[in-house]
C-alpha cells in the first residue's frame, strides 16, 4: 500500500519528529492506509507507524474535517456499492 501513499510509513515518522504536523494532516496517505500493520511489522525500530497514521486521521475527523462525503455520491454509486463497504467507508472516513 505504501507505493500509493503520496509520503510513505517512514517519512511521516519523520516529518512527525520534525514537528511538521500540517503535512502530515494535509497528506492523502493517512486516507490511504488500511490498516493492515505491514509498517508496524517491517518497522526495525518497533516504531507503531499505524497507530501515528490513525491518530492524525482522528484528528481530521474530530476537526469535521471528513474525507468521505456522502451526499455527493450519485444515487447509481449507492447501489452500486455492497452496503457493508459503504458502511465500513462511512465509519473510517466521517465524523
Amino acid at each position: 500500500m505504501a507505493a500509493y501513499m503520496d509520503i510513505p510509513p517512514n517519512q511521516m515518522i519523520r516529518l512527525a519528529q520534525l514537528g511538521m504536523e500540517e503535512d502530515l494532516l494535509n497528506c492523502e496517505a493517512i486516507w490511504l492506509c488500511v490498516s493492515c500493520l505491514t509498517c508496524n511489522t517491517r518497522c526495525p525500530k518497533g516504531v507503531r507507524i499505524a497507530e501515528l497514521i490513525e491518530s492524525l486521521r482522528q484528528v481530521k475527523l474530530r476537526a469535521r474535517q471528513d474525507h468521505l462525503q456522502v451526499d455527493k455520491i450519485s444515487a447509481e454509486d449507492l447501489r452500486a456499492i455492497p452496503p457493508i463497504a459503504l458502511i465500513g467507508s462511512m465509519r473510517k472516513f466521517t465524523s
